[in-house]
């Protein structure tokens, strides 16, 4: 009997189902952005929808929630081009948290002082050393 074939009968009957996957970062309270200052907002694609960052690019900040406790991490990395003072890569870290941030943005016509960003996700790597990828949608705004 081949290596293929052991494990064909090995796994024979075993089915993987499908589990919800929570994620650790609780919904945010609204934000507000001070004058001049231009926020990424993300909510998650989960039903239904959380906001579950706010990161500003001055203060370069992220803006998370966790266990009831709203984290202000650092900007540490960042990489591609800048859309209102946020990047296709952004890395945050501290209070032993780390987020990797990817966005694909989009300036429409008729949007003024933001974009759009149909496609991102959150990359987070908790205390203990949990990682959850979290997909999610959302907005550059920016306060006049």
């Amino acid at each position: 009997m081949s290596i293929l074939s052991l494990l064909a009968a090995a796994v024979a009957g075993f089915t993987l189902a499908a589990a919800p996957v929570e994620t650790p970062l609780e919904e945010l309270p609204a934000q507000r952005l001070a004058a001049g200052q231009c926020g990424l907002f993300l909510w998650s694609r989960t039903s239904p929808p959380r906001r579950v960052l706010m990161a500003s690019q001055s203060p370069a900040i992220a803006r998370i929630q966790v266990g009831g406790v709203t984290l202000e991490l650092p900007r540490v990395a960042w990489e591609g081009e800048a859309v209102y003072g946020h990047y296709a890569m952004q890395r945050y870290a501290g209070s032993g948290h780390e987020l990797t941030v990817r966005i694909e943005t989009d300036v429409r016509t008729g949007l003024t002082a933001g974009a759009v960003a149909p496609v991102a996700t959150i990359e987070h790597r908790a205390p203990g050393g949990w990682d959850v990828v979290i997909p999610a949608a959302g907005l550059i705004g920016c306060q006049p």
